[in-house]
């Protein structure tokens, strides 16, 4: 049997795993009571101490067992865990919510660089093997096409469809994987998968975490040689965003923009709407979600002003509650310095407001609408932002209301948000 020490230091591990715990707690369901007969020496109870220690002679034994079955699990499960389990473990330690460094003490910084230090040596460590790993399967998978003891799957791209051919380089839990977490079918029973072309991306990425040779048509590899220029492109530009939200700005360019404001704009922009103003100007699209009074609305407006002169958009779409209507009109007026034209599309007979989007005669600067409206009007708002003359700056206010009505109100705003120029939450 384990050795005693050794269980009883296992136990608080024991009670966390769930299996184990239930295991251990079967010695609820176990007489441990001693008779009358059992305490009684020479017609006399025996006190408490010994009365312990025959206890413990009668019931140790099963106890200790029991213990050793629970202990067996958790050693089990140590054994079974798996390395993709661990490292994962390891990454949400690392994003735990109590990890804040504003809270570390000053005599600890030293040590903390020294761990995260050993944490990246160790990572890296961790990612050269893996990388080897990769490679070693990745050759011996092509080895064993050259001996032809595997087929090289064929995709293919053809009227806005994959298709994978040659699916005998596929074992059966593959095909499964493909055709349930990916869609893909076998029309008429057939050996090849059809999907959705949309699928490139995750078709490659799956095929090579399964070492499973493969070959792109022409179609294809120009599809995925695009999506990873895309890719690339919008890594570099979270990059800049991050940059810019961190005010690690260049400096030259930041002033530049802080012009603009000293010759375009009305209102005088305090320092953090400059920053906010400099970020929303230089990102494709942007969100702000400063505290109330922080004066949103100005650095929004600015940044509308600068893309408007700039030939980006030619117009401001709003969408938020009723009441943010007689704001968003007094600020343009305040922040630029003008009082735009003007059209609200709220309320009233809905033929005839659905009309007014279609109207190209009286095309207006500033359009403000409600999600109510919205959800109602989304087609016709679609309309109205495809349109070749419009180019419209499309404004979320107080977004949080999207979150309402079990999503209906966020889905109408998805749906026109493609066919904004500019979008800003």
């Amino acid at each position: 049997m384990a050795d005693s020490n050794d269980i009883v230091r296992s136990l608080p591990r024991i009670l966390k795993e769930p299996t184990a715990k239930k295991e251990l707690l079967k010695l609820a369901d176990v007489e441990m009571e001693l008779t009358t007969a059992e305490i009684t020496r020479e017609g006399r109870v025996v006190d408490e101490r010994e009365q312990d220690k025959i206890w413990g002679g009668k019931f140790a034994s099963t106890i200790m067992r029991q213990m050793a079955k629970a202990k067996a699990i958790i050693n089990a499960q140590g054994v079974l865990e798996k390395p993709i389990d661990i490292l994962e473990a390891a990454l949400s330690k690392l994003r735990h919510k109590d990890l804040d460094l504003g809270n570390i003490s000053p005599f600890e910084i030293e040590k903390a660089m020294e761990i995260v230090q050993n944490i990246q040596g160790e990572a890296e460590s961790i990612f050269g093997q893996l990388d080897k790993l990769r490679y070693a399967i990745k050759q011996l998978r092509e080895e064993e096409v050259r001996q032809g003891v595997m087929a090289v799957v064929e995709i293919l791209l053809a009227d806005n469809s994959l298709a994978i051919g040659n699916t005998e380089g596929l074992t059966r839990h593959q095909v499964l994987q493909l055709e349930i977490a990916y869609g893909f079918r076998s029309p008429n029973q057939s050996a090849t998968l059809v999907g959705d072309a949309d699928r490139l991306e995750d078709l490659v990425t799956f095929l090579e975490a399964e070492a499973v040779p493969y070959h792109l048509s022409d179609e294809c590899q120009t599809k995925y040689s695009d999506i990873l220029e895309q890719r690339a492109r919008f890594q570099a530009f979270v990059r800049t965003a991050r940059d810019y939200k961190n005010a690690e700005l260049d400096n030259e360019d930041y002033q530049t923009h802080v012009g603009f404001l000293r010759t375009q704009i009305k209102r005088n922009l305090r320092d953090h709407q400059k920053k906010a103003f400099y970020h929303l100007s230089k990102v494709g699209n942007g969100a702000n979600f400063s505290v109330p009074g922080s004066g949103k609305t100005t650095v929004v407006l600015s940044a509308y002003e600068k893309k408007r002169i700039e030939g980006v958009v030619n117009l401001l779409f709003v969408v938020g509650p009723p009441s943010c209507f007689g704001p968003w009109q007094r600020e343009f007026a305040d922040v630029l310095g003008r009082s735009p034209s003007t059209l609200i599309l709220a309320g009233g007979d809905a033929n005839s407001r659905k009309q007014l989007y279609y109207d190209r005669e009286g095309t207006k600067e500033l359009y403000l609408t409600t999600f109510q409206t919205l959800l109602r009007d989304s087609h016709e708002v679609k309309a109205m932002l495809q349109r070749p003359e419009i180019r419209g700056f499309l404004e979320i206010d107080e977004a949080h209301y999207i979150k309402q009505m079990g999503g209906s109100w966020a889905s109408a705003v998805l749906s026109i948000a493609p066919h904004a120029a500019y979008r800003c939450i």
